[in-house]
């Protein structure tokens, strides 16, 4: 498992923006082992608490001038589930991705200043 999240590390894009926490891309790539040892700590835990971090719950929105409604995730939640569970995807694993989803709130990046945190159950088909 160690081996694998190795692996993602490596295919992360450098030269990315930064996130809500500030934290780089390039970070985690540094020192592979160490941060992958770690980082497969923390997923055990979740899997077993059936809890993540909030933060990982949380997105920040930056404006670009694309075609929203292209842009705009329109899958029913529904639809996503019943999908996966069809795809075989363990009834575990999708009950951690709807734990995210539920959780999830977000925020809107404007000139270096950040909105106020809504939640995602906020934005409808009828916002975009």
């Amino acid at each position: 498992m160690v081996d694998e999240i190795m692996k993602a590390l490596k295919r992360i894009k450098v030269g990315k923006a930064v996130g809500y926490n500030r934290v780089s891309s390039e970070i985690p790539r540094g020192d592979g082992g160490v941060v992958a040892s770690l980082l497969y700590q923390l997923f055990k835990k979740c899997w077993k608490s059936h809890r993540v971090p909030k933060d990982w719950c949380k997105a920040v929105i930056v404006l670009l001038y694309k075609d929203l409604e292209k842009a705009y995730d329109r899958a029913k939640k529904h639809d996503l589930w019943r999908t996966l569970s069809m795809h075989g995807v363990s009834s575990r694993l999708i009950q951690a991705l709807q734990c995210l989803y539920r959780s999830s709130s977000g925020c809107v990046r404007i000139n270096g200043a950040y909105t106020n945190w809504f939640t995602s159950a906020g934005i409808t088909d009828r916002d975009v």
